[in-house]
C-alpha cells in the first residue's frame, strides 16, 4: 500500500500533465489553420496548407497519446493490488474468523469510552498505522446518542486523519484511466482519413 499510492499518484499527475499538452497542441492547429481561413487561399493550397498542420499536430501528440495509453494500461494493472490492499488494511486478520472475533472484542473494549474520548482513540490509531481499529473507533462513534454535541470537532478530525480509500462515503481511489481531451475538433486532428470540413478537413 505504501509503494502503491505514490505510483498511482504519479501515474496521474503524469496523465494530466500530457492531457495539457495534447490540448495545448491541438488549440495551436484550430488556431492555425482559423488563421490559414482568413487568407483567403485557393481551395487546393487551402487544403495542402490545412494538411500540413493537421500532420504536424498529429505527429506532436503521437507519442505523448502513447504514453498515455500505456500510463492507462499500467494502472488498470495495478487496480486489483490497490483495491485488495485497501481491503486488507481495514481488517483485523485475514481469516474471516479470526477478524470477526478481533473486531468484536475491539467494540467491547470500546463501549466503555467516553464518546469524546473516542475522537482521541481515532486518531492514536491512525498515527500507529492501524486502520481496522481507526474504522471500528469511528463506527462506535457514529452509533452514540450524544455524538451531535460533538459534530463540529468530529468531521473536522474525521476529514484530516482519515485514511485515504476507506473514508465512509468516499468513492476509493482508483488508478487514473486513459485521459482524452474534451475537445471536439481533436478526433478529426488526429483523424488523417477524416472528411470533416470543419477546421480540421
Amino acid at each position: 500500500m505504501a509503494t502503491l499510492l505514490p505510483k498511482v499518484l504519479e501515474i496521474e499527475r503524469r496523465q494530466l500533465a500530457d492531457y495539457a499538452r495534447v490540448d495545448y497542441a491541438i488549440t495551436k492547429g484550430e488556431d492555425e489553420i482559423a488563421a490559414l481561413e482568413e487568407l483567403c487561399l485557393g481551395p487546393n493550397e487551402l487544403q495542402r496548407e490545412t494538411s500540413v498542420v493537421r500532420d504536424r499536430t498529429v505527429l506532436a501528440v503521437r507519442e505523448v497519446r502513447n504514453n498515455m495509453a500505456k500510463r492507462a494500461i499500467t494502472a488498470k494493472n495495478m487496480e486489483g493490488s490497490l483495491i485488495e490492499s485497501l481491503r486488507q488494511r481495514s481488517r483485523f486478520a485475514v481469516v474471516d474468523t479470526v477478524d470477526a472475533s478481533l473486531r468484536a472484542r475491539c467494540f467491547a473494549s470500546l463501549e466503555c469510552i467516553p464518546t469524546l474520548t473516542l475522537l482521541c482513540h481515532f486518531i492514536d490509531a491512525i498515527k500507529a498505522g492501524d486502520v481496522a481499529r481507526a474504522e471500528s473507533v469511528r463506527f462506535e462513534f457514529q452509533t452514540r446518542e450524544n455524538r451531535h454535541e460533538y459534530a463540529v470537532t468530529s468531521r473536522a478530525i474525521f476529514a484530516q486523519f482519515a485514511p485515504q480509500g476507506i473514508q465512509r462515503n468516499v468513492r476509493p481511489i482508483r488508478p487514473p484511466k486513459m485521459i482524452a481531451p474534451s475537445r471536439s475538433g481533436w478526433p478529426r486532428v488526429l483523424d488523417r482519413g477524416g472528411q470533416s470540413r470543419s477546421r480540421f478537413p
